[in-house]
């Protein structure tokens, strides 16, 4: 008998959470959350790969997705020795 109550509770507790699951799915559907694509520069590019023309995102500034290993070593050494000093005197260092 004290199975069978278990059963019958887990049972609804894998509903609720089933329930929950597709209403998330429903919503996202639904309304789903605004993408970061428009929000990055824009380049024409002619047929053979060549760019043409390039626009700026809303704030005129020049935002481009790069991964980590197509950025130049070097910058990114000096990024860190320009913005290690920022950080160590913000935190009273």
């Amino acid at each position: 008998m004290q199975g069978r109550r278990w059963a019958a509770f887990f049972r609804r507790i894998f509903l609720a959470l089933l329930l929950c699951l597709g209403m998330a799915w429903l919503a996202d559907k639904i309304w789903p959350l605004p993408t970061t694509e428009g929000q990055l520069a824009r380049i024409v590019l002619a047929e053979d790969g060549t760019p043409l023309w390039r626009f700026p995102d809303e704030q005129g500034i020049w935002r481009y997705p790069v991964k980590l290993n197509e950025v130049s070593p070097l910058y990114l050494q000096a990024l860190l020795r320009l913005r290690r000093p920022l950080v160590l005197s913000s935190f009273g260092a």
